[in-house]
């Protein structure tokens, strides 16, 4: 079977010949042209085949034509007159083949590009009359897809073309409706009508299948669309829905040097973790990188399951089910791929073995959310702690709010602790000295060789405004000085930031965030967030007890009150308890996080609700708590850093808190007079 088919290499022409040279080439199956075929490709300049192809075809598919020509007589010329030329080309050979035409909306239209192409229609049709030729005719409607042309073959064409160079659009009206039909559809048709079974619609034959939408629609589709490579969603890819055809088209139209964009890499000292892909009801797609012998994971999820693949290197996954003893070990290489599904309910991590990067591409069922993450720490082996030395800790600031709490906390969870203040701290091994002695400092933190240094000085609002210089070292200065001491060594240093590096002002604020705090105390802390190689910060904001009866904190402050207290109902707080700090620390002090982390549990709670948890917890309820509003404040944080560490609900953590003081009076006397 011959075919002709004219303004081959025009947008409509150029598709339908790529679909039948493919077709011809047996690379589709199941195509409804069964026959074997050749093409005859007709366009300018190939005037003198015209003749030799109008007596040998079997089937003419009309595409030649002009819409948008430098020149309004071009209408009759491309339009009628060589229609005109064709017919007369098929009667001087008495060939009587099938013709599909391809004409406009247009042409029911009186303007001088429609008026040609309806009387094209008609020459064709007396052709057919005249010869018994069988002539469809098709009024295509705004064709978009690849390889069409912007700025003359359809507004999507412009569109796509401006919007994925950053260039402007025109809109005339958001609310005009467009007609589209994609380009596919249109060859899927024509190959139809090849075949003898075109979707005749009265006197004309149709593309059946159409797709209306306004401007304002197709416009922020296409914005979308450019902005899915920051967002990482996909678009829905149903097949046949109209956004899988307009994005195909908008990818087409991308600039030549802008096919590729850059990834964010989570990366540290473990490797890296990179998210790919994120859809709206499938999940996400990511990679992640393990460096040599290094352990992932270490948590389990409710709902959420995983897929992993590893792609390169060599691996073990491990999984222990919730409530049991039993490790089970999947053993995985890129030599040979599997898929290793990740179940709900078991903890699980994976190792690499080799002394090479482990690539693992992996699969979960949903995006990840902050405020949902699903995710809980909990070691896939029980017996890694006993099998460890006993690791040496060191807390400055021992005798302070947090203090007191983590070095308690370490001790008693067997670790070797040692504590640093300016004092003799009772029941404690503690180094009295003074930061202010830098090179005595650093000899200190130095000489114990400790695993970890846990930095818990600070200096508070007040005392930032009365002592600025003391401020800067203590706050700004000092965190960065302990990191400096020991960068030769294998020390792990946490740090406390605090939400006041923020105003306020554009709250919840994420690790990115940028810090405005305009105070003392704010700029100071910021200053001295470290967020280097093995070091991590936590920023937060924490309440707790005090061992000193005069402490600043708001915890001994409520301990002391009787009868009823006002609490401030619309200032917003986000943190957590000294304790929950910790935990967090010896999760930090044993695992291979790095970098800057708002510790909170992504929710927030004003000061009045707080409060009220404390007279709960801490007061057995004798403490009533009245509203406040007067006061507005807002520096919640967010936590979009996933560093395996699951942060408790506000009312776990002060019960939990309530339950620590009842359990170490001996520390805080003064609350129960």
């Amino acid at each position: 079977m011959k075919i002709l088919v004219t303004g081959a290499k025009g947008f409509v022409g150029k598709n339908l010949i790529a679909r039948l040279e493919n077709i011809r080439d047996g690379k589709i199956k199941n195509s409804p042209i069964t026959d074997s075929i050749e093409i005859l490709p007709y366009d300018v300049g190939c005037d003198g085949e015209l003749e030799n192809y109008c007596r040998e075809c079997d089937f003419v598919v009309h595409l030649a034509g002009v819409n948008r020509p430098k020149d309004t007589s071009e209408f009759r010329t491309d339009n009628v007159n060589f229609t005109e030329k064709l017919v007369g080309l098929l009667e001087k050979n008495s060939n009587n083949c099938p013709i599909a035409f391809a004409s406009s909306i247009q042409a029911a239209l009186d303007n001088e590009y429609g008026r040609s192409k309806l009387e094209a229609e008609k020459i064709l049709r007396a052709h057919g009359e005249k010869t018994g030729a069988k002539v469809v005719i098709y009024r295509f409607t705004n064709v978009f897809g690849k390889w069409s042309k912007p700025n003359y073959n359809s507004v999507v064409a412009t569109f796509c073309h401006n919007i994925a160079r950053g260039l402007p659009i025109t809109i005339s009206s958001r609310e005009n409706r467009v007609v589209l039909i994609y380009i596919d559809d249109v060859v899927n048709e024509i190959i139809n009508a090849i075949v003898g079974m075109p979707n005749i619609t009265g006197e004309f034959a149709d593309v059946a299948v159409k797709h209306t939408v306004t401007l304002g629609e197709l416009a922020d589709t296409l914005y979308s669309f450019k902005a899915s490579r920051e967002s990482l969603a996909v678009p829905d890819c149903t097949d046949g829905s109209f956004r899988k055809k307009l994005y195909s088209t908008y990818l087409s139209f991308l600039p030549e040097d802008g096919f590729a964009y850059p990834l964010k890499m989570n990366v540290d000292q473990r490797g890296s973790f990179t998210e790919i892909l994120k859809t709206e009801n499938n999940g996400q797609f990511s990679v992640n990188i393990s460096k040599p012998h290094i352990i992932k994971g270490e948590h389990w999820h409710d709902t959420k399951n995983e897929k992993f693949l590893v792609v390169s290197g060599t691996g073990v996954i491990r999984f222990r089910k919730i409530g049991s003893d039993e490790v089970i070990e999947y053993f995985v290489s890129g030599d040979k791929l599997r898929v290793v599904d990740i179940p709900t309910g078991y903890t699980h991590n994976i190792e690499n073995l080799g002394d090479t990067d482990m690539v693992t591409f992996m699969w979960c069922n949903e995006c990840f959310n902050p405020e949902k993450p699903d995710t809980y720490f909990l070691k896939v082996s029980q017996d890694e702690k006993k099998e460890n030395p006993k690791k040496k800790i060191l807390v400055l600031g021992a005798g302070g709010m947090a203090g007191h709490i983590v070095y308690k906390y370490f001790e008693e969870q067997g670790y070797d602790v040692t504590g640093f203040d300016t004092y003799e701290i009772p029941n404690t091994k503690c180094i009295v000295g003074n930061v202010f002695d830098s090179e005595g400092f650093k000899h200190i933190l130095r000489i114990g060789n400790y695993d970890a240094v846990l930095n818990c000085i600070g200096l508070l609002n007040k005392a930032c405004d009365e002592n600025y210089s003391a401020a800067l070292y203590l706050n700004a200065c000092l965190p960065h000085l302990i990191c400096d001491a020991l960068k030769c060594m294998n020390t792990k240093v946490v740090h406390i930031s605090t939400d006041c590096v923020f105003t306020g002002d554009n709250s919840p604020y994420d690790e990115y965030a940028e810090k405005d705090a305009p105070d003392n105390y704010g700029k100071t802390k910021a200053l001295g967030e470290i967020d280097g190689k093995n070091h991590v910060t936590f920023r937060t904001s924490i309440v707790g007890p005090d061992t000193r009866e005069n402490g600043p904190s708001l915890v001994n402050w409520f301990m002391s009150q009787t009868g009823s207290v006002t609490g401030f109902s619309n200032v917003i707080w986000s943190g957590v308890s000294t304790l929950t700090l910790a935990k967090a620390m010896e999760y930090a002090v044993n695992s291979d996080c790095e970098g800057v982390y708002n510790l909170v549990n992504n929710a927030s709670i004003s000061k009045c609700d707080l409060l009220r948890l404390f007279s709960r917890y801490l007061r057995n309820g004798e403490v009533e708590v009245n509203e406040n509003p007067e006061s507005v404040s807002d520096k919640t944080l967010v936590s979009t850093r996933d560093f395996g560490f699951n942060v408790p609900s506000y009312d776990e953590m002060i019960k939990e808190l309530g339950e620590w003081i009842d359990s170490h009076k001996e520390l805080y006397p003064h609350y129960f007079r």
